[in-house]
């Protein structure tokens, strides 16, 4: 806003409300009329008593009424929400969001209370969440989590026997032992109870027992009546004469003390002989005498005793004997059976591999490859000079049959401009013009002299799975004729035991054999092709490129990428960042496709393969009133082991005062092996270089307060440690500093 000073000299009178400002005095002045507009103020004028050059306007205390001042947002309050003094901004609420206004975390906003927001002991229990009848608050399980209702059941009390908190009947564990009184048992109906099971009623709780005849409670003390309680007391007990050994034997109509005799004792015999569980010395013709381990039985003429080896007169396994002891020694050395050739005195093996034979040396056998031997393999080939009688034999063939009169020695080509040239190695060259002379070629019964003409050499047709030759005569040269044949793929039936494939498999080769490729390495993901078809476990077709034509299993229209977790396997996702992208084939239908078999390719999450420069864009401001460095996120890229990177930062910011420097740094994998450049902020700059730390400060004073712009360049070469380096900013008095959307990162790889 510009002032225009007015001064109050001769000829220039200020008139404010119809009142002149011309004289020397001091006068206010409110402009009440003409009014201020509807929602406006009105403003109040005065001279200066000491310079009446000088006119103030201003507004008195409480003129500016909530009307004039700004319309806020939709659930909004004016206000400053930073810890920080500056201009008040709205603190807007979400709708239906429930939220209160607090402060949380240093700042004023609309939010949740947290628990440190909460005054011990200010929660009511009116103010908890309404529990359930008969219930508790409670947490049941095992584990930290919210607390639910825990209803009690009738006749229940809270407990854990094993598990989870609940209410129950008490259970046997939940009593300590010896904890329960008589007097806590369920009292007697009346005097003279005992307490147990009836009879016959099997297994179950307690009940009152009646004291019968010839039992007495007496106090405490149970007794039985009726006498002193000798066996022979008992009606249908009758003892006569009792001695040791005797047995209560049934009679007809009592029991009866008797002896046992063998006749009453059916089984006697058997169980006599019966020595199963028996100790062997309990048999009446073995005595055992300390006895040990390792020992056996042995007769000594009446009984069997227990002897070691020795005593008995017996060898241990492995033991030892003289020559004299064997008395068939000399045949044995004698018989060669089962030995190895190489235990022979006169044959010498050393480093013996297959197929390789011994020869006599003039002193001994030794092993030999044929080639040591001077021996040829079968199969093997030889020169022209290498065979001394050989007959030069010519076999010529008319369309695959033998010329009549065969084999010929000589071949005799007739006809004008026919010629045979001598070639190196044995080779002569004929030629046979097209044309002149009288010689004419023809295919399929069409000549190939005058215009050039293609011959589809359709009759007879090509052979199942094989082509049909295009011939054409040159028309620069009618002497050339030419043979072409159209190839859709180029693909090669493979012999390989065992191989384990599929149709649709890619594969590459590891030097021996093919194998599946995948995705997870890059030297995995060298794919040389696809198999079109199986034979057998043995055979099969692989299509290096082109058309590849299978039953089904393709994406119509759908490039078919390497998969990354699965071997061999071909999927129609592509696997994107930090990932080797592979491209394999392009689908035409469901079970028709073209072999394209490009290179994989790493591609990074803000990573770049070697000279490919990468951009990343930041595309939403980072604010800060942190000292501490914090990382700009969005502003990174990741780093292999070892790899070498050239970057540019470009970083629009800004800080509340100019005396508010920022500074920028980087942060990545432990121990680089260093990382060199130079940094800018306002209009100042400065140079950087570090080695085995990438936690950098590098950043003056901003000079400008608001808008500010920055940048960062240099190389960082990294160690052994793969990773990502970030770019990081922090304030050095805790002003709210902000990198702005549209800072910007390009990076690019070295090697």
């Amino acid at each position: 806003m510009s002032v225009q000073v007015i001064p109050a000299t001769a000829g220039h009178n200020i008139t404010v409300g119809g009142s002149a400002l011309a004289s020397l005095i001091s006068a206010d002045f409110d402009s009440a009329t003409p009014a201020a507009p509807a929602g406006g103020v009105n403003c109040t004028f005065a001279k200066d008593a000491l310079d009446p050059t000088n006119i103030s306007v201003h507004l008195a205390a409480g003129d500016v009424s909530n009307s004039v001042i700004r319309d806020g947002a939709a659930l909004t309050l004016m206000g400053r929400s930073a810890n920080s003094s500056g201009e008040i901004a709205d603190i807007a609420a979400a709708a239906a969001s429930g939220a209160v206004l607090r402060e949380s975390g240093s700042t004023i906003g609309f939010g949740t209370i947290a628990t440190a927001g909460i005054a011990n002991n200010a929660v009511l229990y009116s103010k908890w969440q309404q529990l359930a009848g008969f219930s508790i608050a409670a947490r049941a399980v095992t584990g930290t989590g919210d607390a639910a209702d825990l209803t009690a059941g009738t006749n229940s009390v809270l407990g854990r026997v094993a598990g989870d908190l609940s209410f129950a009947q008490v259970a046997t564990a939940q009593i300590a032992d010896d904890a329960v009184t008589f007097s806590q048992l369920l009292h007697a109906t009346a005097e003279s109870k005992i307490m147990g099971r009836v009879e016959g009623s099997g297994a179950g709780p307690f009940g009152e027992l009646v004291i019968g005849s010839g039992l007495d409670l007496s106090g405490d003390t149970l007794s039985a009546t009726g006498g002193s309680g000798a066996l022979n007391d008992l009606s249908d007990v009758t003892i006569s004469t009792p001695s040791t050994g005797q047995f209560i034997r049934k009679s007809a109509s009592d029991w009866v003390n008797v002896d046992i005799v063998e006749a009453d004792i059916s089984d006697l015999q058997s169980y006599l002989l019966d020595i199963t569980s028996e100790p062997i010395g309990d048999l009446s013709d073995v005595t055992i005498t300390a006895i040990a381990s390792d020992e056996i039985l042995k007769w000594n003429g009446s009984t069997w005793i227990n002897n070691t080896l020795a005593e008995a007169g017996i060898s241990a396994v492995g033991h030892t004997h003289l020559e004299a002891d064997i008395t068939d020694l000399q045949s044995y050395l004698l018989d060669i059976t089962s030995e190895p050739l190489s235990d022979l005195s006169d044959v010498t093996i050393t480093a013996i591999a297959a197929n390789e034979i011994i020869k006599w040396t003039g002193s001994a056998w030794i092993n030999n490859t044929l080639a040591e031997a001077g021996i040829s393999a079968t199969g093997h080939t030889h020169t022209q000079s290498e065979i001394t009688d050989l007959t030069k034999t010519i076999i010529v063939d008319d369309e695959g049959s033998p010329v009549a009169g065969g084999p010929h020695s000589t071949l005799d080509f007739v006809g004008a401009g026919v010629t045979v040239t001598d070639g190196t190695g044995g080779v002569a060259t004929i030629t046979i013009p097209s044309g002149g002379g009288g010689d004419t070629v023809t295919i399929n019964g069409v000549s190939l002299s005058g215009t050039d003409v293609d011959f589809d050499d359709a009759t007879p047709a090509a052979p199942a799975g094989s082509k049909n030759v295009v011939w054409a005569k040159d028309t620069s040269d009618p002497d050339n004729v030419s043979a072409s044949v159209e190839i859709a793929s180029v693909k090669e039936s493979i012999n390989q035991t065992t191989h384990g494939f599929s149709v649709a498999d890619v594969l590459r080769h590891n030097g021996t054999s093919f194998t599946e490729s995948q995705a997870d390495t890059a030297a995995n993901s060298n794919a040389v092709g696809v198999v079109e078809s199986v034979a057998d476990a043995n055979n099969f077709v692989i299509v290096y490129s082109g058309r590849i034509n299978i039953t089904s299993g393709f994406t119509a229209g759908v490039t078919h990428y390497l998969s990354t977790s699965t071997a061999g396997l071909l999927t129609t996702t592509d696997p994107g960042a930090d990932a080797i992208s592979n491209p394999i084939l392009v689908a035409l239908t469901v079970n028709d496709a073209i072999v394209t078999n490009q290179r994989g390719i790493q591609v990074n999450s803000g990573g770049a393969g070697a000279g490919q420069e990468q951009v990343v864009v930041l595309a939403s401001p980072v604010a800060t009133t942190s000292t501490s460095y914090v990382d700009i996120t969005g502003l990174s890229f990741s780093v292999e082991a070892n790899g070498i990177y050239e970057f540019e930062c470009r970083l629009p910011y800004n800080v509340p005062n100019i005396t508010d420097a920022i500074f920028f740094a980087t942060n990545g994998p432990a121990s680089p092996t260093y990382i060199l450049g130079e940094s800018q902020a306002g209009d100042l700059s400065s140079f950087f270089d570090e080695y085995d730390d990438t936690d950098i400060d590098y950043g003056p004073d901003s000079e400008i307060a608001g808008d500010n712009y920055g940048q960062m360049q240099g190389v960082f070469s990294n160690g052994a440690n793969a990773g990502t380096l970030s770019m990081r900013f922090k304030s050095d008095v805790g002003n709210t500093t902000t990198i702005l959307a549209g800072a910007v990162m390009k990076f690019r790889k070295l090697n």
